[in-house]
């Protein structure tokens, strides 16, 4: 059994709330460098990107099951999906692709993983610990197969992408290459009677159905009858006369064939929506009597067969309709008794049902796998500790509580993909928070997030990245937003909007100077045509001195002394990595914190350069306390090298030195630098609950007709001449001491993580 997290006595929410008014942590770490300790920020912020899943041969004893995330490692539950506890140990690449379990697995305990860097690893006591095996490739390990007779018959076989097929007849100590392919391996299906018969078969997308009959030393290619090839599954009805076959379709439907993939006819299919159907699950029973029950895994959710796959329901009861793109399912061995299935989805977690598909709860408790993109911190942060978070696939999160627990808000209308999140500056008096998405614009709220409806009137393009409230908003109720077709202003307060001047597109970053109100500079960050700076507002931009040669920039950070100063930071990928100006954007030297780094997130302490600077990576957290000369990295060993996209520090920072850290499939995590060190650190606990807390519905305001107000367009001005551009000193590249790697920090499982 797992760990049984007891609830403290006193309540974590009322404790961090408390703390945090203080500048304190929770849990001050024993044996930190000067006690710098960091915590996940998980309890609520469940769900993520669920890539494959696999059930134990024999859940009905063991309530156990194992989900392969798309960032966040594995995860493990043992009471059949009521809770999940990461299972990490020993993972060095968190990016699962493909997962298979023994089928001896309540004696030998073993399971394996394959990742996105085509790593291998092995498990044999049930994925608490891994050992890395190796592996014969470096492309994503996309599929892996175990013998039936596994470990007896210690055969394994591993599909790629790009690099075909390999199998190990020695549990793993050489791999000969049985056929190279340049497509993805994403299924392996072995013969009841393999035994005997000696047979696999693989599936390639956009490649075909392979068959080998020699234990995987050789395959043929069986497509006759098939007139398409961007196949995503296969499922065996063994009790069938001639051992049906099932193969799915990305785009074309279902195929069937009775006498094992000799060949191949279309099914009919009935009611079934054949656009991009992923995964399909066959119940373990299927052709004894009256089963003929057949599950289809799509890119809008569960669709069930009683008929073989004539005819189709949809069953997606209990499934959002925001987070139910399916990417795989998994059936209980004990189908016919316990009715149940599970479905990993692309940003809602697990959903299980009971009932064989008639209606699905959520069963994501503990499953911290949210990649977050955007953090926002009410301005008023140390009265009323709200944040809020966007995720990349998951929605929309919001704690009231500094974090100690969260509410996912969830609207169709909205979508599950939030790109930013941003707080009116005068937050306090008007409830103004705003919500970009990639694909359906902007929301807006003017009760602290409780309910939200589209604020799109006069946006040519609902591609948003980044939202900026000017320094003056309470004045000027002045917004700027980037998009992929450019910047729009709106001085409504969000209501309305018109374009601002003829600026750039593919906007990544926007940025206000801290003294605005006399030099009205903004800065814009571009995916392909670098660095922009406007000096009257954002009405004109230009690209100044070599600001123009920082292409693939994701982000920008201003001193805060910008005025005295002219410091800025711009970050992006590799090879720009991080780049330091001196002069308000003419010169620019490189501050990387590391060769090849990716600069994703970057913060400023208000009291910089006294204060830090913080950079989030393509390789976690690095902090400069020098403007950029050196580095430390002050991530945890827990990580893996996870990406961090998002950084947000309190707006009451110094007084409160909270950072939070947001990363692609571990969720949101807080760091407090600089406490005593030698602290006892306390025995975390906490009770999961069996059964999945509702997900809270978001309401959609109604949104009003809006019609754009004559005062919308600006008075025309004296065009200001474009300031002279300084002569551009050399880029030299300063020389950026190796980033020293700091003592292995302790993460606490403070919310459930970990067991």
């Amino acid at each position: 059994m797992g760990l049984n997290w007891k609830r403290p006595a006193l309540g974590l929410g009322i404790l961090l709330f408390l703390l945090a008014g203080l500048g304190m942590s929770l849990f001050p770490l024993a044996g930190r460098a000067q006690g710098e300790a960091w915590a996940p920020l998980t309890q609520g912020l469940w769900g993520g990107v669920i890539r494959t899943l696999a059930v134990s041969p024999q859940f009905a004893q063991d309530r156990t099951l194992f989900a392969g995330t798309e960032a966040g490692g594995v995860y493990r539950s043992l009471n059949a999906g009521d809770s999940w506890n990461a299972v990490n140990q020993g993972l060095t690449d968190l990016h699962i692709r493909s997962m298979a379990i023994s089928p001896r697995f309540s004696t030998d305990r073993t399971l394996f993983v394959g990742t996105e860097s085509g790593r291998l690893f092995r498990s044999t006591d049930a994925g608490t610990t891994w050992q890395e095996l190796a592996s014969p490739s470096s492309m994503p390990l996309t599929a892996i197969g175990l013998s039936p007779q596994y470990p007896s018959d210690p055969t394994i076989v591993l599909g790629f992408l790009n690099a075909g097929i390999f199998v190990s007849y020695d549990n793993g100590a050489h791999w000969p290459n049985t056929m190279w392919h340049r497509r993805a391996v994403v299924k392996f299906l072995f013969s009841p009677q393999y035994a005997s018969d000696r047979t696999i078969w693989a599936v390639i997308t956009w490649g075909g159905i392979y068959r080998s009959t020699d234990a995987g030393a050789t395959w043929t290619l069986q497509t006759e009858g098939m007139v398409n090839n961007d196949f995503t599954a296969l499922v065996l009805a063994p009790a069938t006369a001639g051992r049906t076959l099932i193969a799915s379709t990305q785009h074309h439907g279902l195929y069937r064939s009775v006498n094992e993939g000799n060949s191949w006819e279309p099914m009919p299919a009935g009611g079934l929506d054949t656009w991009a159907v992923r995964d399909l699950a066959i119940s373990p029973g299927f052709g004894q009597g009256v089963d003929r029950r057949l599950y289809a895994a799509t890119w809008k959710g569960v669709y069930a067969s009683t008929d073989g796959g004539a005819s189709w329901t949809y069953l997606s009861n209990g499934i959002s309709e925001t987070l139910d793109s399916i990417n795989v399912l998994a059936i209980s061995p004990n189908f016919s008794v316990d009715n149940t299935l599970f479905a990993g989805s692309e940003g809602g977690g697990v959903f299980k049902t009971t009932t064989a598909a008639a209606r699905w709860v959520p069963a994501s408790t503990g499953l911290a796998n949210v990649s977050v993109g955007s953090i926002a911190m009410a301005p008023n942060y140390a009265s009323s500790p709200l944040i809020m978070v966007g995720s990349d696939h998951s929605g929309l999160f919001r704690s009231s509580n500094a974090g100690a627990s969260w509410s996912q808000l969830i609207s169709a209308e909205m979508g599950a993909e939030i790109s930013v999140v941003a707080f009116s500056p005068s937050f306090a008096s008007d409830r103004l928070i705003l919500v970009g998405t990639p694909e359906r614009g902007l929301f807006r709220s003017t009760d602290a997030g409780t309910t939200w409806s589209p604020a799109n009137a006069g946006l040519e393009n609902l591609s948003i990245a980044d939202i900026a409230f000017a320094p003056d908003f309470a004045s000027t109720r002045c917004i700027l937003v980037a998009t992929a077709g450019g910047i729009f202003r709106s001085t409504d307060a969000g209501e309305h909007w018109m374009r601002s001047g003829s600026g750039p597109s593919m906007v990544t970053k926007l940025v206000f100077s801290p003294a605005y109100s006399r030099d009205r500079t903004v800065f814009a960050a571009t995916q392909f045509s670098g660095l922009y700076k406007s000096t009257d507002g954002g009405w004109t931009w230009n690209t100044p001195g070599q600001a123009g040669s920082l292409v693939g920039l994701n982000t920008v950070a201003v001193s805060p002394r910008y005025e005295v100063d002219n410091t800025l930071f711009a970050g992006g990928e590799s090879p720009i990595g991080l780049r330091k100006s001196m002069d308000g954007g003419n010169s620019w030297v490189n501050v990387s914190p590391f060769p090849g780094a990716a600069v994703r997130a970057l913060v400023l302490a208000p009291d910089w350069p006294a204060g830090p600077l913080y950079a989030g990576t393509n390789a976690g957290v690095y902090v400069s306390r020098n403007g950029g000369v050196s580095w430390q990295n002050i991530s945890d060993s827990a990580w893996q090298g996870v990406s961090v996209g998002a950084l947000a520090l309190a707006p009451n920072y110094p007084a409160n030195p909270v950072l939070l850290a947001g990363t692609r499939g571990l969720g949101i995590w807080q760091y407090y630098p600089g406490l005593p060190a030698g602290s006892p650190t306390p025995t975390a606990t906490w009770t999961p609950s069996a059964t999945a807390s509702p997900t809270p519905t978001m309401t959609s305001t109604p949104t009003a007709t809006m019609t754009p107000t004559a005062t919308m367009t600006p008075t025309p001005t004296a065009t200001q001449p474009a300031s002279p551009t300084p002569t551009a000193t050399a880029a030299a590249t300063a020389t950026s001491s190796p980033a020293p790697s700091l003592p292995p920090r302790a993460w606490l499982p403070i919310l459930g993580r970990g067991e």
